[in-house]
């Protein structure tokens, strides 16, 4: 099993009040080894979290990886409106970095903005998967709605967009109107099988997996503002609405196909 979207938090950065899943590398592994995960896609952290800029915070991850090859795989987090984000990308990536945590409320992005087009051409020459932050959190909606990565996956074919929690309920269609409209689109699944936070109702997500089927559907934990008891429920919501075959491809098979070869 492979999981994406786990968020381990350097030493020095300690949130009050502290998340269900605690935060640490070590608390993951723990937690991981409870539920039987083999692996996860883990993000570097955003510069709040961590002195050093966003170099550090991705050689952070790098280090992260290092040290335990076998469990996780590692996704930057780059800002697209600072000129040098390009070539952050393919530094990165050159370091083992398989994909991009783009989280448009917290750097302030226009989705679509022509500005930001070296950095989604960038991706789109490295053919990466690039793990796009859709949902109410905080900044101006229009800039950050899920039907602005309709032209941009348009453009860029072969950037794989993961469309994070699918827009919450508040966006919603317009995430499924944009992963429907491009193959090179895949739902995002992340912290909406409950009723909190991003949580959408039972009958959408069963919509969902009906009008996409399995194979465009990614599984993320949002450790740790998700814990223990919150990742084990959602896998086991999951077992009860999929199949094996397309429980594996929902729980890591579809990820592992979007890494750069």
């Amino acid at each position: 099993m492979l999981v994406n979207h786990c968020h381990p938090f350097p030493p020095e950065f300690r949130p009050e009040p502290r998340p269900p899943g605690g935060g640490s590398v070590e608390e993951l592994l723990a937690l991981m080894d409870e539920l039987g995960i083999d692996r996860a896609a883990v993000f570097a952290p955003f510069t709040y979290q961590m002195e050093g800029g966003v170099r550090r915070c991705n050689e952070w991850i790098c280090e992260v990886v290092a040290r335990h090859p076998d469990r996780f795989v590692g996704f930057m987090t780059v800002n697209p409106n600072e000129p040098e984000t390009p070539e952050l990308v393919g530094e990165f990536f050159s370091r083992g970095l398989v994909g991009v945590k783009l989280h448009p409320a917290v750097y302030k992005v226009r989705l679509d903005d022509p500005k930001i087009e070296p950095f989604w051409e960038r991706a789109d020459e490295l053919g990466l998967p690039v793990v796009v932050h859709t949902g109410v959190h905080g900044w101006l909606l229009d800039l950050y709605r899920p039907l602005r990565l309709d032209p941009v996956a348009q453009r860029h074919q072969n950037v794989k967009i993961i469309v994070e929690h699918m827009g919450g309920p508040e966006f919603f269609f317009e995430a499924l109107a944009v992963v429907r409209n491009n193959p090179n689109c895949y739902a995002g699944i992340t912290a909406v099988l409950r009723p909190r936070g991003w949580g959408l109702p039972r009958e959408w997500l069963s919509m969902l997996f009906d009008l996409l089927g399995p194979g465009r559907v990614i599984y993320g934990t949002d450790y740790p503002y998700q814990g223990l008891r919150e990742i084990a429920e959602d896998l086991e919501i999951l077992r009860k609405m999929l199949p094996p075959a397309d429980l594996d491809s929902v729980l890591g098979g579809n990820l592992e196909r979007l890494f750069p070869r």
